[in-house]
């Protein structure tokens, strides 16, 4: 079991919150919404939810599930990244090594996942003497289109930054992130 902070973008609001991964899956809990700590009333919805989610064992297996499916995404991810990218040495800095990636032009994503990870452009510090990620700053360098744009679409420069800390020797677990796209997505229904 660990935790970190986790800062979430929705809707024009920044959330910050502390995450602790369980056996069951994530529990957030909130520390701050736009840079103010909780009310009241939110300390208490949020107490509301957390003693229904222990009392309430399947919604406990949905957060799990959608924990399982989000794990094997970003697995699938982190395999195509060899050939999705092409990197360039940049040298030492301090303790890491400085390692910048852009897409390859030769890669053909396969899904939207894919589509929008192949966009970045950025830099990836590899700590020495763990040989494991400690810090990935990126930004989307083109516009990625969701069914030409019809269904929806992410724009060019959003963010994306992520900072691991080591918590035990061996082991460095991700201690904050934070992703600033804009995106627009559209409802399309069906009239028969």
């Amino acid at each position: 079991m660990w935790s970190y902070i986790s800062e979430r973008h929705v809707n024009n609001h920044i959330f910050l919150e502390q995450v602790v991964e369980t056996v069951d899956g994530p529990v957030r809990h909130l520390l701050a919404e736009d840079g103010h700590p909780p009310t009241p009333a939110q300390i208490k919805e949020e107490d509301d939810r957390h003693k229904e989610s222990l009392k309430n064992p399947a919604a406990r297996r949905a957060v799990q599930k959608q924990w399982d499916d989000d794990n094997k995404t970003m697995e699938e991810l982190l395999r195509i990244t060899p050939e999705a990218f092409v990197f360039e040495d940049q040298g030492k800095e301090g303790e890491s090594e400085r390692v910048a990636f852009h897409p390859n032009p030769g890669f053909k994503p396969k899904t939207y996942e894919q589509r929008i990870v192949h966009a970045l452009d950025g830099i990836v510090f590899i700590d020495l003497h763990d040989k494991l990620i400690a810090r990935l700053s990126g930004s989307l360098g083109s516009r990625v289109d969701f069914g030409y744009g019809l269904m929806g679409h992410i724009e060019q420069g959003g963010t994306t930054e992520i900072t691991r800390v080591q918590l035990s020797p061996g082991g460095l677990e991700s201690e904050r992130g934070k992703t600033r796209h804009r995106r627009t997505i559209r409802n399309i229904q069906n009239n028969r």
